[in-house]
């Protein structure tokens, strides 16, 4: 259901489940709505008011004392402005002010003042939400029609159990829309009977039955979905309120059951009866507990139950009635007699023998994670067993001597282990450690050894992708009173191929790590569209657990709530005309104008009401385009570059151009025996039909397109690895002018380049391409799992206030929920995505294009500024004083940080960098390796050397470390704020930035010539330069390096200009080397007109 054009005021008030807020904020958008955020000085504690205004793309208002806004009674403006209000989160200081008329914030003064629809998703410690005060206060307000939502129940942020948790914001939003009305049943009143019911014995035992009540509450919200007025009278059941229920009765009995339907039905046009109703009851009740009496028999008589169906059948005006049968043989028949004899409208029946099939299925998948956490276990005990026999061996006179001799001896007993570190008894090394650089996971896993009843557990630990290790940690002596404490990285196989050696018996096994109900998992075994079952199965001795994930081929009645919503839609559509055709009936009968109904206008109607809406499909299957006889197109080779396709759209590039280049790449994928491929596009206005044109010739190629939509290159990266897929193509012009774009593409996990990428071209001009294939098209929204991701990775341990320039480029739409996930006060500038870049180019190598972000850092007091370039794999910074901090200053600072962790790696970075870049990394201790200019030949360098960390002078850098090896600005971006934010000298970024060097240097300078010229002017000046002593570096372009400088001229592979560049320790040798690569220059062509 649409929320588009609605206008929804949200209120967030204090409490942790804010930040489920800002996704809430993210939901309603997409599906329309105009949003705007008022919160109270609680929730600004959670998140910032930045985060929400770069969500909602709305001024956030917190104050009643805002005088711009109250100037015009902006309170009253407000008011008036919303058609919804929801507060999310609702703690109980909020529930209480509202429930008693307190409006001392503007907030709770809103809400008095607006007639508009009020909602509440309450969100509180389950203790807080039993308490009297608390439900009395809700019950009031009920009264007063304010619609309560949720809680659900589940694990809280403070470890308690229970109600109390804010439901999810696709929930809330669901409601929401579902509140609007314009559904199948809008404006119907329908009662849904759900669940179980019990019947007493005594006061302990009854008689019942195993219904979930799940189905019953699905229908209750598909009913809600599809604008109808819902109430649910529900048996004994632990389910939450379904969102846009309107009411909920719970009964336990039968007879409990019947008053409450007979009384809600009284206005009802339906009734739904899902609930499985106990046929009999005893017929009294014991006062008192039965005891058990050796050797007698225990006799209960039973008395039938009232048929509720039965009752409202037999009424003269009765709603329309929807019966349920659940049937081992015969079921039609048994069904049908069903409907006549209750005299029902309407009946839905089902094979019980389908449920229990289930069940058996269900049971073999939980026999095989039974079996996996006993062989874990096993190999777990195994591996301890082995480092207690290494202990028991060592000389007791070594524990006293030298710990490198300790450390030694067991080395020679444990020659698998990975890595041994021995510490103090008291871990006073690891209290004072800076657990950035020792490590947060080992130093938890080691100072929880020393409060552990019995054997610490055995964990593991991640070394980047690929590299999991056993870790575990052992007394050095008695463990009450350890002398030293040892930690083990041993080999993760045993573990992994005893898991993957259990057969997960159709369905799915997950090993996770951390608490049983926590979803950590490091490694699954089975079918990924398996439904995973809430918690898991502890492996003794260790924190890893075992889920089973159960198959969903015998789930007739489903879990899913989506589904079940549709599967009751459509039985409900079904009878939807006998209904309206029965009120119509009694309408025209109580009018004296009984008449015939028009079957053939009927049909007209329907098919009129049945014709689909225009609407983007979040996941969809789309057949393959017909294949048709190739016309002939014209390339350009020129947009074959080095590292990418690029080219002017309208004249080298176009939809043509785009379907045969998705021909090329399905060619070369099927050869690579690839299958899918993820496709995504920048916010230029050209991308929509040049990204369908590309997936066409993928699927006319046999390839299965992943659609991600309009998303930064970086994400694009990531959705291979997170889909698995190996292989995607991000559809952008990068940092060019509007009228640009191009491709940059990854098959197999490597980003083509140079020979590459003419082959591609060859096969296009050779007509070796792929025709007639039938690849499918599904549409994805990753974003949330990239914001995940890094947010669960990266944080910034004090709050930094940061400006966000996205130049009108993509990454608007994702950067500054990354940095105010992370921790950060965002303020976002040019951050609406407009593909024609209505502010200034979205370069940030051109200092031009942070003129207005060097403002805004002054104007706003903030602590620095971050911008990206049109795709979101560019950064560049500003301090507060206005200094532009160039890449090559910025990789010296991520060097310093990752060589902290990674003493010894290798750390590459472009021809354009600072001669002092070497240096420092060396100082830290890493291996500095200078590369040539281009994002996919720095990663091709990364992969060949397994480099840590690369950079470039444009702004590209490129982390393996606990990240994938692409250039992402974004994510950049993020662990710049975590090193600046988590300096244990808590100094300003300028003061961070003030220890790294730096000389005297230009920016990078261009000379823009015709297509091509760039190439062959090079080729002219490497033949005739002639730089006397200098240092010649050719493997890009010339570089000629001197004892107090450098100066670079290179051709581009973006766009057709020379790049130059110099720096120097000082003004005069600066301007030495200028001129001497003037001189040079201009001997080769005497017309350039130099820009320095």
């Amino acid at each position: 259901m649409s929320l588009a054009q609605r206008r929804i005021l949200l209120g967030v008030s204090g409490g942790i489940a804010a930040y489920k807020s800002c996704e809430l904020v993210r939901r309603l958008r997409e599906q329309g709505a105009e949003v705007r955020v008022v919160m109270t000085a609680g929730a600004g504690h959670f998140v910032g008011a930045a985060t929400f205004q770069a969500l909602s793309g709305q001024p956030v208002r917190s104050s009643l004392w805002d005088e711009s806004a109250e100037a015009a009674m902006g309170h009253i403006e407000l008011a008036r402005w919303a058609e919804r209000i929801l507060i999310a989160p609702a703690s109980a200081d909020a529930i209480a002010k509202l429930a008693h008329g307190h409006a001392d914030d503007l907030l709770t003064t809103l809400c008095l003042a607006s007639a508009a629809p009020l909602y509440l998703a309450p969100a509180m410690n389950q203790q807080m939400w039993a308490h009297p005060a608390v439900q009395a206060n809700l019950a009031l307000l009920r009264q007063r029609g304010v619609r309560v939502l949720g809680p659900a129940a589940g694990e809280q942020a403070c470890g308690d159990v229970g109600s109390g948790r804010m439901l999810e914001p696709h929930e809330l939003r669901d409601a929401l829309a579902a509140s609007f009305g314009g559904g199948a049943l809008a404006g119907l009143e329908v009662v849904v009977s759900a669940g179980p019911t019990f019947e007493d014995i005594d006061p302990v035992r009854f008689i019942g039955n195993r219904s979930s009540g799940k189905m019953g509450f699905a229908v209750a919200q598909a009913a809600a979905e599809a604008g109808a007025r819902v109430t649910l009278v529900a048996g004994p059941v632990s389910l939450a309120t379904p969102p846009g229920v309107a009411c909920r009765v719970d009964v336990r009995s039968a007879a409990q059951m019947q008053a409450a339907v007979l009384d809600a039905c009284a206005q009802a046009q339906i009734y739904i009866g899902a609930a499985a109703v106990g046929d009999y009851r005893p017929a009294e009740v014991a006062e008192r507990k039965l005891k058990k009496q050796a050797g007698a028999e225990l006799v209960l008589k039973l008395t039938e139950n009232p048929d509720i169906l039965g009752s409202l059948s037999a009424q003269a005006a009765h709603p329309f009635l929807v019966g349920f049968a659940a049937e081992t043989h015969d079921v039609a028949r048994y069904a049908q007699d069903k409907l006549q004899r209750k005299g029902l409208d309407m009946i839905a029946a089902n094979r019980a023998w389908l449920i229990a099939n289930e069940g058996s299925a269900a049971a073999r998948v939980q026999q095989a994670r039974d079996a996996a956490v006993q062989r874990l276990a096993q190999v777990v005990a195994g591996q301890r067993t082995q480092v207690e026999q290494a202990v028991a061996a060592l000389d007791p006179a070594i524990l006293q001597g030298d710990r490198a001799m300790l450390l030694a001896a067991l080395r020679a007993r444990l020659p698998q282990a990975r890595q041994l570190d021995v510490y103090s008894g008291s871990l006073s090394e690891v209290v004072h450690a800076n657990f950035r650089e020792f490590g947060y996971a080992k130093a938890a896993q080691l100072m929880a050894a020393q409060t552990d009843d019995g054997l610490p557990p055995v964990q593991s630990v991640a070394h980047g992708a690929g590299d999991r290790r056993l870790s575990l940690v052992m007394p050095l002596g008695p463990p009450q009173q350890a002398q030293a404490w040892l930690w083990v990285e041993l080999p993760f196989a045993p573990v992994q191929q005893a898991f993957e050696g259990i057969s997960p018996a159709g369905g799915r096994l997950d090993l996770r790590q951390g608490d049983v109900n926590v979803d950590m998992r490091i490694l699954a075994h089975g079918s990924p569209a398996a439904e995973v079952e809430a918690g898991a199965k502890a492996v003794p001795g260790s924190t890893f657990s075992v889920a089973a994930a159960l198959p969903m081929a015998f789930i007739v009645l489903p879990r899913s709530w989506p589904l079940a919503a549709l599967l009751a839609l459509a039985g409900l559509g079904a009878g939807l005309y006998l209904l309206w055709w029965r009120l119509r009936r009694r309408e025209l009968s109580s009018a004296g104008q009984d008449q015939d109904i028009d079957i053939e206008e009927f049909k007209l109607s329907q098919e009129t009401d049945q014709a689909p809406a225009p609407s983007k499909p979040v996941s969809a299957h789309v057949p393959a385009p017909a294949a048709t006889p190739a016309a002939p197109v014209a390339v350009d080779p020129s947009i074959f570059r080095a590292y990418d396709i690029r080219g002017v759209v309208g004249k080298t590039l176009n939809v043509d151009v785009a379907r045969l280049l998705g021909q090329s790449i399905g060619a070369l994928m099927r050869e690579q025996g690839l299958a899918e491929i993820v496709v995504g596009r920048d916010g230029r206005l050209s991308g929509p039909e040049l990204a369908g044109a590309l997936a066409d010739g993928l699927r006319a190629a046999g390839v299965d397109v992943i659609d991600l939509g309009a998303v930064p290159t970086p994400v694009v990266y990531f959705a291979t690895y997170h889909y698995n897929t190996g292989c995607g193509v991000a559809v952008t012009g990068s940092h060019n002018p509007p009228d640009y774009n191009g491709f940059k593409i990854v098959i197999g996990g490597q980003t083509l380049s140079e020979g590459a990428i003419q082959d591609l071209y060859r096969r296009i001009a050779e007509n070796a391409l792929e025709r007639g294939g039938e690849g499918s098209l599904r549409q994805v929204d990753v974003l949330p799992d990239y914001l995940e991701r890094i947010v669960s990775d990266v944080q910034a341990e004090r709050r930094l206030k940061v400006v966000v320039d996205c130049g009108n480029g993509i990454p608007g739409a994702v950067a500054p929920q990354v940095l105010a996930g992370i921790g950060c006060e965002v303020i976002p500038l040019y951050c609406e995505v407009d593909g024609t870049f209505p502010n200034h180019h979205p370069d940030p190598s051109d200092p031009h294009n942070l003129e207005d972000l060097i403002l805004a850092v002054r104007q706003t007091g903030a602590d620095l500024g971050v911008a990206f370039d049109g795709d979101g794999d560019r950064l560049g910074v500003v301090t507060r004083a206005g200094e532009i901090i160039f890449p090559d200053r910025l990789l010296m600072l991520f060097a310093r940080d990752v060589l902290a962790r990674q003493p010894g790696a290798t750390i590459i970075y472009d021809v354009k960098c600072t001669g002092h870049l070497k240096g420092q990394i060396l100082e830290a201790g890493g291996s500095p390796l200078m590369w040539r200019t281009g994002h996919s030949l720095i990663k091709g360098k990364m992969r060949e050397t397994g480099a840590e960390l690369a950079g470039e002078m444009s702004g590209h850098f490129f982390f393996k470390e606990r990240w994938y090896g692409f250039d992402d600005g974004i994510y950049a971006g993020a662990r710049l704020m975590e090193i600046l934010a988590g300096d244990l000298e808590e100094r300003t970024p300028e003061e961070i930035f003030a220890t790294l060097p730096k000389g005297v240097s230009t920016p990078e300078l261009k000379i823009e010539l015709a297509e091509g010229e760039h190439y062959r002017f090079m080729e002219r000046f490497r033949a005739q330069v002639d730089f006397g002593d200098a240092t010649l570096i050719t493997i890009d372009g010339v570089r000629a390096d001197w004892p107090d400088g450098w100066g670079l001229v290179r051709a581009s592979n973006t766009t057709p200009v020379l790049v130059l560049r110099f720096d120097a320790d000082n003004p005069d040798a600066l301007a030495r080397i200028q001129q001497t690569f003037r001189a040079q220059l201009l001997a080769v062509d005497p017309a350039l007109k130099l820009p320095f």
